[in-house]
């Protein structure tokens, strides 16, 4: 399936529509944006969305950041669905600053991912 580029953002960027939901619990988030982003190593989801899942820590993992700095960050479980497909027990980093779903290779990996940047769409093929 094509996804278009959010155009809205300050470069255009390839984001996907999700769901989350507590490992082999149904899908209870409304349909989420996800930016779609390969130098990530792990999802990131803000924490606000974790609380209210009630997800609870599965463990602790230290991460450098984008600028270098290593921190120390809470790592939780969930199941994420992308296009009516479920993929169990993603590892995903809380974030308790930033707003914003983040897609990194722990979950893409397992996906096929076609960026059209002149088009500025992104095709999955499962």
């Amino acid at each position: 399936m094509k996804h278009r580029y959010n155009a809205h953002r300050v470069l255009p960027a390839p984001m996907i529509p999700i769901r989350l939901a507590l490992p082999g619990q149904r899908f209870t988030t409304r349909v989420l944006s996800a930016l779609v982003d390969s130098g990530a190593d792990f999802v990131i989801v803000p924490e606000r969305i974790l609380l209210r899942l009630r997800s609870e820590e599965a463990n602790y993992i230290r991460l450098r950041g984008q600028w270098s700095e290593t921190l120390e960050m809470a790592l939780h479980v969930l199941d994420i669905e992308i296009e009516g497909r479920r993929f169990p027990s993603i590892d995903v980093v809380a974030d308790d600053k930033e707003n914003e779903i983040i897609l990194g290779r722990n979950l893409l990996n397992k996906l096929v991912i076609t960026l059209n940047g002149p088009k500025q769409e992104l095709e999955i093929t499962l």
